[in-house]
This record gives C-alpha cells, sequence and structure tokens, in this order.
C-alpha cells in the first residue's frame, strides 16, 4: 500500500478551531488520525432552498467525512458500527481500497479535498449496510463542496461534478421516499420531497417538481420554512416552464441541463434596524409564514419593479413618504 505523510507523522501544529482524533479504518483494522472541527469554530448563518448550509467561520463539512489512509470513508457513526454488520460486501471494498491512498486527507483540507471525500464516501458507503437515504445525503453534500469549489475558481469540472452528485442524489431520495422511512431523518419526509423536487426543478423536469411541490404546499403538516421555500421554488419552476415551453431535455451525457443552486443567490450581511422597526416586525411575524428577510426581500423586489432609482430621493424619510403613499394608495 502506498504510505501517505499524515497529521501523526508530520506533527502538524493546527489553528485553535481544530483538533486531532484518533480512528480505526474498519478495513485495515489499523488506526489513524484525522482532524475535526470544534463547535465553537462556527455558526450558521442560512440555508438555501436545497438545505445547503452556509457558516461564518469553518465549514465544517470540509472535515465530517474521516478518510484512513487505507481509502476507507464514511462519516463518524460508521467507524463506531459493529463491523460484523457494517459492511455488505466487505471483500469487494477491500480489494478496491487496496493500493491505498496517494493524497493525505488527515491535515487540513482544501475545498477541493473536502468535494473529493465525498465522492470516496458515496463510493465505499455502496458497499456498506446503509439505506439509501444516507447514500443520497453524501451525494448532496458532495455536490455542495463541488458547488464551492466552483464559486471560489469558476472551475467547471466542479459544477460538472456537482450536477452528476445532485442526480445520483436525487435517483436515491426518490427510491428512499418510496421505500424507506425517511421521517426518521433531522430533514424529516417534508424535508426529503422538497429536495426531491428542487432536484427535479434543476434538471429540466418541471412537470414532475411541480407535483412534488403541489403535494408540499396542499400539506398542512408542513413547517413554515419549507412551506415557503416551497412556494417560492414552486413559482420559479413555473416560470422556468413557461420559459423554455415545458421540460427539458437531458444532455447526452445524462448530466442535468440547469446550475445548481437557487436561482438568487442570498447575500447573509445583517441588516441595521431601528428598535422600533426590530419590534414591530418580530411582532407582526410571531403568527405569520414570513420571516424578516422574506419581508425585505419583497419590498424591495416592489421598489426595483416599480422602476424608481433610489437616488432619486434626498433622504431615508422622502422614500419612506413615497413608500406609505404607494401602499395606501
Amino acid at each position: 500500500m502506498h504510505r501517505v505523510t499524515t497529521v501523526a507523522d508530520s506533527r502538524l501544529k493546527l489553528p485553535s478551531e481544530y483538533y486531532v482524533k484518533e480512528y480505526t479504518c474498519p478495513v485495515s483494522k489499523l488506526p489513524f488520525q484525522a482532524v475535526v472541527v470544534k463547535s465553537r469554530a462556527y455558526s450558521l448563518e442560512g440555508r438555501d432552498p436545497d438545505f445547503r448550509p452556509h457558516y461564518k467561520g469553518v465549514n465544517p463539512l470540509h472535515y465530517a467525512i474521516i478518510v484512513s489512509p487505507f481509502g476507507f470513508a464514511a462519516e463518524e457513526p460508521q467507524y463506531k458500527r459493529n463491523h460484523s454488520v457494517l459492511f455488505r460486501d466487505r471483500e469487494g471494498l477491500a480489494a478496491k481500497l487496496s493500493g491505498g491512498l496517494r493524497e493525505d486527507f488527515s491535515g487540513l483540507r482544501t475545498v477541493q479535498q473536502a468535494a473529493r471525500s465525498y465522492e470516496m464516501a458515496v463510493a465505499v458507503n455502496e458497499c456498506l449496510r446503509v439505506p439509501q437515504y444516507e447514500i443520497a445525503g453524501l451525494a448532496l453534500r458532495g455536490s455542495w463542496m463541488n458547488l464551492e469549489w466552483h464559486e471560489l475558481e469558476a472551475n467547471p469540472s466542479a459544477l460538472s461534478r456537482a450536477r452528476v452528485l445532485r442526480r445520483i442524489a436525487l435517483e436515491k431520495y426518490m427510491h428512499a421516499f418510496q421505500k424507506e422511512d425517511v421521517s426518521k431523518l433531522k430533514l424529516g419526509s417534508h424535508g426529503v420531497a422538497l429536495i426531491v423536487a428542487e432536484l427535479l426543478r434543476e434538471q429540466g423536469r418541471f412537470e414532475e417538481s411541480l407535483q412534488w411541490f403541489m403535494r408540499l404546499v396542499s400539506d398542512r403538516a408542513c413547517s413554515s420554512e419549507i412551506l415557503r421555500n416551497a412556494r417560492n421554488q414552486m413559482d420559479l419552476c413555473k416560470e422556468q416552464r413557461k420559459e423554455h415551453g415545458g421540460d427539458l431535455e437531458a444532455s447526452p451525457s445524462g448530466v442535468p441541463v440547469a446550475t445548481p443552486g437557487p436561482a438568487r443567490s442570498l447575500d447573509r450581511r445583517s441588516l441595521s434596524l431601528y428598535r422600533d422597526q426590530r419590534k414591530w416586525l418580530e411582532g407582526s411575524l410571531a403568527e405569520s409564514k414570513l420571516d424578516e428577510g422574506s419581508v425585505c426581500r419583497a419590498l424591495l423586489d416592489a421598489l426595483k419593479e416599480s422602476g424608481r432609482d433610489v437616488s432619486g430621493f434626498a433622504s431615508e424619510d422622502a422614500l419612506r413618504h413615497w413608500a406609505t403613499g404607494k401602499l395606501k394608495a
């Protein structure tokens, strides 16, 4: 097996956001070390319609896949399982991994390495006794890593990889929704349905996507967040169907035709409000299915669509008086 230099070998001094943890490879039975992110090193700032998280600080997803020097790649719970029931095809997996790694995953990772770790985990988990929704989740998170890579470097290969992984995620989530108990997932069955609808929309399968979205918006048990996202993305899906005159055809390679991710990216800088405004808004939204961001975005879109340029107003009060007149008209 090819030998790689690991954190344990180099005694790398890590930044304070990380620490080293020891694991045992389920295939080789040999101990190794991997970098883990401390929980205080990040905070969640928001999510996209496909539940892709955006973090302030370190992205913990970069290190969520533990990769042994032998090549076994999986999330931490798989390392804790009883090895006698872990594998669906241990011999086959061992044969695939017999060459070992030529890349060190035990230290600080680039986003490319993070993306690669998920691709490895998808392949490894196909040989484990795991439900399809777990492999779907790995594929989806791997697509997020590739999207992040593409966003940083405009790398077309990363975007292509993201699309392929999202197709895998879609197929496995659809199977899981019909054949497995997805209600036990943190996302729940509604979350899985929303992901399926969104991935179908991305692939240009608008009619199928709308059926999944409509199933959600007509379900009173949906959470306000999922309901809001479903309505927004359903409207987008209808617009795309109208624009393209129906469903789109897949490319010859079978790669989805649409670009993954929401049509509009959220800028997560905080908004400064007066205290009385914040208090009024919080009270108004207490029983609403909207949130603060939804209200502000809707009003900004309305202002933009009115054709008025804010540079024509001399002050905040001037803009407020004009908007008040329009709302009362």
